[in-house]
């Protein structure tokens, strides 16, 4: 879920801050942060836990989130367009047969009954 929150907010933010135009751009470089740090993060975690223990793969999260989050206050606020806002009834209707898609495509995966 928070993987999610923190992706779905710096897309939104980059996409606000490139462009519309650079939307696609945008998305595939936060997949390539997102996965690139999945990727380092896995093999970085179990060296850290192997030398120095689980207190400092703690330290070293909470160091990378102030970082993080010093970073972000840096940056300007992206001005809201106005515009006409959606209800939430035709927001869900638009956004539900995609998301019930995503769910049913990972269901094989979400229940392996124990044998």
């Amino acid at each position: 879920m928070g993987e999610s929150l923190g992706s779905t907010g710096a897309t939104l933010w980059g996409i606000s801050s490139a462009g519309s135009q650079h939307t696609a751009k945008v998305i595939s470089f936060n997949g390539v942060a997102t996965y690139g740090g999945l990727a380092l993060g896995a093999p970085l975690g179990v060296v850290l836990d192997q030398h120095w223990g689980l207190t400092a793969l703690g330290l070293l999260t909470i160091v990378l989130g102030g970082v993080s989050f010093l970073l972000a206050q840096r940056k300007s606020p992206v001005p809201v367009m106005p515009g006409e806002h959606l209800p939430f009834h035709d927001v869900l209707t638009r956004i539900a047969p995609h998301g019930m898609a995503l769910a049913l495509g990972g269901i094989g995966t979400a229940y392996l009954p124990h044998s």
